[in-house]
């Protein structure tokens, strides 16, 4: 990663966090966290409560035997329920029902008070507020009884689910003092374990109920996030009827704590809980006809449900923290930070895409074990924000680098040197590319015939024009099959194949690319003027060579240098002795496989070495031979080893079937000639049918 870009890296991360701890302080991800927070109830499922807790349930079936007796009133069966609990045994009763109005009839509240006051264990509900106004209060009749009441009304948050009750509500005095008064969670929890009812508050985050010295209670403050086990289902449960007629095993409730309530839509006390949020409506198929008065609701949980759900809470003492803010804050930090490896060049898009979703799935499992297994809520939506951030920014700057770098270097070097060249400089690759080193490779020389003396006769401004048009195809050619274009020499062509980019067929795509370079000019030639007379010689050789950029500090050329340079820029001077196209080497055709059709031409020797080389014409493709052309290439290689033989009338009579078949094969009429000649003067008697070429 270069300085610029490193700063570039920097400069985005860092707005990035700014960006979501901003939004994070603002309460913007609140809803997502949420969200989340519920969706980790759903994965874990419900859990086996302790036992403590028991519910009474108004349910359907109560309503209807409550109707079935309209002579008894309410409260007076209220009254029995509590006497039957008292009687088998039951440690406290909470009683999630508001008593703030007087019946009709004086002597049902004095019954119902009695039995309050006989169990001595009722705990009653009371509201806090309404709506800015004083709550609503159990009858003093029946605060006179009762061991202690609590509040009920609880907070939802701004998506109306229910997570937390309050523990205390302050209630002025008329002497200015403040009454602290508990919910009804708190005070059943704080009966049952027999706890004074003071407090401590000189800890930031959390307070201590109960006389120091005695059994006391350390609760979280200000709130608590209820850890639900489960809804209404994972608590044993009694009809409420059953309790009123005595109908019930006296043993469930031994002991235990009874918390009463409705369990009807028609009451209302139904609230969307965390764990009940994303509840499947098939988990609580019903029927169509009872949902009205069913206790099973689908999203929502009756609000006693919710009240043994804090009480259990505070029993089993597994309360939820959050994260303070300040970890956080370092949390996203550190997450901005990891999230800069998408800003490597040497990561792609797909990487950083892996790397994101392996790093959502850590910080979703993460939030997931803090939660189920530590209590502790994370809050995972700033985290992930600042990973998706990473990953979009980071690639829309490397695609921003990346294009200004392709074009600096396109523009630079991309009318010089071929694609393959221009893709590996933007690969990063320029040092180890450029460097000079021993590479096979196959090296490419095409030359015009005539066009000195065509030249002449055009003049400068048309000649140039001439070769403008030729480059402008020949060159596309070269680069089409991966080839290197080395240089331009006037109206020569150097090329090479196999470098930079690796290519084990370099011998096959300069082959392709010379039989497509002569049929491109056998069509130019057929548009007449200036090109009707106008030919084409191409060399081909492969061999281990020297490749790099070679040159003075001053100057820089990506070449190629060495011995098989040289005898491929030979060949193609020889297609002027033979009257052929494309001349290629023995390594060559040896490498090409059955792609072309190939003509063994001769054994020559040229200047400064002493091993003879065995040259092939290279004549197209093999899919596209004839069957005279086959037998063509039969008759001159069998002459061709008459003539190594001095066999000369063997060798006359098969180059002239040769040109029976074609009239214009050059390379026999070439062997014709020289045949005549050896009749005239044999060759040396150490003659192995060798040509030599002492000339350059």
């Amino acid at each position: 990663m270069g300085r610029k870009q490193l700063l570039l890296s920097f400069f985005c991360t860092s707005m990035i966090i700014v960006a979501v701890v901003l939004f994070f302080l603002g309460g913007l991800f609140k809803f997502a966290d949420q969200a989340t927070y519920d969706f980790y109830f759903k994965l874990r499922g419900p859990l086996p409560p302790s036992g403590h807790v028991v519910l009474v349930l108004i349910d359907a079936r109560s309503d209807q035997a409550m109707r079935a007796e309209p002579t008894v009133h309410p409260r007076i069966q209220l009254a029995r329920a509590i006497d039957n609990l008292s009687r088998a045994g039951a440690e406290i009763i909470g009683v999630d029902l508001l008593l703030s109005a007087p019946a009709p009839d004086s002597s049902v509240d004095q019954r119902l008070a009695r039995s309050i006051y006989d169990s001595n264990n009722v705990i009653l509900a009371r509201v806090a507020s309404i709506q800015g106004r004083d709550g609503l209060d159990p009858l003093p009749l029946f605060q006179e009884s009762m061991i202690g009441d609590g509040f009920i009304d609880v907070p939802l948050d701004e998506d109306a689910v229910l997570r937390k009750i309050r523990f205390l509500n302050a209630k002025p005095l008329a002497d200015g003092s403040l009454q602290l008064l508990p919910s009804l969670a708190l005070e059943v929890a704080r009966s049952y374990l027999n706890i004074s009812y003071t407090f401590d508050f000189s800890e930031e985050n959390s307070f201590t109920m109960g006389q120091e010295g005695e059994r006391q209670l350390r609760l979280p403050y200000p709130e608590l996030l209820i850890n639900y086990v489960g809804d209404y289902h994972v608590f044993p449960q009694i009809s409420y009827i059953d309790v009123v007629r005595g109908e019930f095993a006296p043993e469930k409730v031994q002991g235990k704590i009874i918390l009463l309530g409705s369990a009807t839509v028609l009451k209302k006390d139904f609230f969307v809980t965390a764990f009940s949020r994303f509840r499947s409506p098939g988990e609580e198929l019903q029927n169509k006809f009872k949902e009205l008065v069913d206790t099973r609701q689908s999203g929502v949980d009756m609000g006693v449900a919710c009240h043994a759900n804090a009480v259990e809470t505070i029993l089993s003492g597994r309360f939820i923290h959050n994260l303070p803010t300040e970890q956080a804050l370092f949390c996203i930090f550190c997450t901005g930070l990891l999230g800069m490896v998408c800003y490597l060049p040497t990561v792609s898009a797909w990487q950083a895409g892996v790397l994101m979703l392996l790093g959502g799935l850590a910080n979703f499992g993460g939030g997931y074990l803090a939660l189920t297994k530590y209590s502790l809520w994370l809050p995972t939506t700033p985290f992930m924000s600042v990973f998706i951030l990473q990953f979009v920014t980071g690639g829309l700057v490397q695609r921003l680098l990346e294009k200004r770098r392709r074009a600096r270097v396109t523009n630079l070097f991309g009318k010089y040197v071929s694609p393959s060249i221009v893709n590996h400089l933007l690969a990063d690759n320029v040092e180890e590319t450029l460097e000079g080193r021993r590479e096979s490779l196959t090296m490419f020389f095409a030359d015009l015939r005539s066009f000195t003396s065509l030249s002449e006769k055009l003049g400068a401004q048309a000649t140039s024009s001439f070769l403008n048009r030729y480059f402008d195809l020949m060159i596309p050619i070269i680069f089409r099959h991966h080839g290197t274009l080395d240089k331009l020499m006037g109206d020569a062509v150097m090329a090479f194949f196999g470098s930079p980019v690796k290519d084990l067929d370099h011998p096959k795509k300069a082959a392709a690319a010379a039989v497509e370079m002569v049929a491109c000019l056998e069509q130019l030639r057929r548009e007449g003027g200036v090109y009707a007379e106008i030919d084409m010689g191409v060399g081909i050789n492969t061999g281990e060579v020297t490749v790099g950029n070679l040159g003075s500090s001053e100057f820089m050329d990506y070449t190629v240098i060495g011995d098989a340079v040289n005898i491929a820029s030979r060949l193609e001077g020889l297609n002027k002795v033979y009257g052929t196209n494309i001349i290629i080497s023995e390594h060559t055709a040896n490498l090409l496989g059955e792609t072309f059709l190939l003509r063994r031409l001769d054994h020559i020797r040229v200047k400064g070495k002493k091993e003879a080389l065995v040259i092939y014409e290279l004549l197209g493709e093999q899919a596209a031979a004839s069957a005279s052309g086959l037998q063509m290439i039969a008759l001159f290689e069998e002459g061709l080893d008459a003539y190594r033989r001095q066999d000369w009338d063997q060798a006359e009579a098969c180059f002239r079937e040769v040109l029976a078949v074609d009239s214009q094969d050059q390379p026999s009429r070439l062997f014709l000639k020289r045949i005549a000649d050896f009749r005239e003067k044999a060759p040396p008697e150490n003659w192995q049918g060798v040509t030599a070429f002492l000339r350059k």
